[in-house]
This record gives C-alpha cells, structure tokens and sequence, in this order.
C-alpha cells in the first residue's frame, strides 16, 4: 500500500494512480482533471446501494434482558443452595455450600456482563453501518 500524497487515502501497490484524485505514486495530478472526475462519477453511480443495516428488530435490548434474567436467576439460585443446606452443620459442607453459591452468581455476573458487552457491540456495528 502507498499513501497518496494528495488526498491521504491508502491506494494498492498494483495502481499507479489514487482511486479516489487521480493523483500518481509521484505526486503528479491527473493529466485530464475533467475526465479522472467523469469517470469517477460513472464508477461510483455503477456501484449497487449500499446493503440495509442489519439488526432492526432490537437485538441488543434482547441481549440485556436475557442477561438481567440469567443474573436474576442465578441469585435466585444462590438462595435455594443457601436455604438447602442450612441443617448440615460442618465445616466442610459449609465450604462447599459457600462455593455453590459463589459460583452460582459469579456465573450470573458473567452472563450479565458478557450480554451488555454483545449488546453494546450489537448497537455499535449498526451505528457505523448506517453511517456508511
């Protein structure tokens, strides 16, 4: 890749001109400004509309609902092993109790945080695609 001195854009070794000004590799302007534009114009009205943006149906809010279930369940489930095993008075059912439950939840905070992560990429990606 050489960068045009001209415009800046990034152009292929294989051109010897800028796609995007007609600028050559040395920094010499187009020999026909005119016709380098024509033909740019018909190019770019050749090409086919650009593709719709994906994810209109709000796929991100989904994500962070189903997270917020997912967190909401594994407390929940904490709960029920905390209440289970409450008659068992040794230490090491007691270690293994506070494990379950620490694992429970951790898995529910991952989850959570794993959904809002993909959300937020979901709503990036359809930002720059309707930019684009």
């Amino acid at each position: 890749m050489w960068k045009c001195t001209n415009c800046g854009a990034d152009v292929e070794n294989n051109f010897n001109a800028c796609w995007n000004c007609g600028y050559g590799k040395d920094g010499i302007p187009p020999a026909d400004e005119d016709l380098f534009e024509d033909t740019r114009r018909d190019v770019q009205s050749s090409l086919p509309p650009p593709a719709p943006a994906p994810m209109e149906s709000g796929f991100s809010a989904a994500l962070r609902i189903c997270g917020l279930i997912y967190l909401i369940g594994s407390v929940i489930g904490g709960v029920i092993i905390l209440a289970a095993g409450s008659s068992s008075g040794s230490v090491e059912m007691s270690f293994y109790k506070g494990f379950a439950i620490a694992a429970t939840v951790f898995q529910g905070v991952f989850v959570f945080v794993l959904a809002n992560v993909l959300a937020e990429i979901a709503e990036r990606v359809k930002a720059i695609h309707q930019n684009l």
